[in-house]
């Protein structure tokens, strides 16, 4: 029980995307981590059926690539607009549909086209 609990503390947190940075604040640690948005490097949208819709983004941190997976940031057209504010703030950041065939790879390439990624 110990070890659950342990482990679920590091796994829960609010992140918000400021102007700036975008901020994760860790509820059951004293731990917070800010990451600019040009060490921001994918930004991945995961629907798996009988669960609801995740993001995961990947981002630098002291030379390593690091990872945070949580709940979908918006839907269907709030997402497009999601992603569209992120490439304002980073052009390089890579768009990830998983699974290929979902909606929203055929949102994204209509508006970055087929070669988006």
């Amino acid at each position: 029980m110990i070890f659950i609990i342990l482990y679920l503390r590091k796994k829960v947190f609010t992140i918000k995307f400021l102007e700036a940075v975008i901020s994760v604040d860790y509820i059951y640690l004293d731990k917070s981590i800010q990451i600019l948005y040009n060490e921001l490097i994918a930004v991945e949208f995961i629907s798996v059926h009988k669960s609801p819709d995740r993001n995961r983004i990947k981002f630098m941190k002291d030379d390593k690539v690091e990872s945070l997976r949580f709940l979908s940031i918006a839907q269907s057209d709030s997402y497009i607009e999601f992603v569209k504010w992120l490439k304002s703030k980073n052009e390089k950041i890579e768009l990830t549909v998983f699974p290929s065939d979902h909606i929203m790879n055929h949102k994204i390439q209509e508006v970055y086209g087929f070669k988006y990624r």
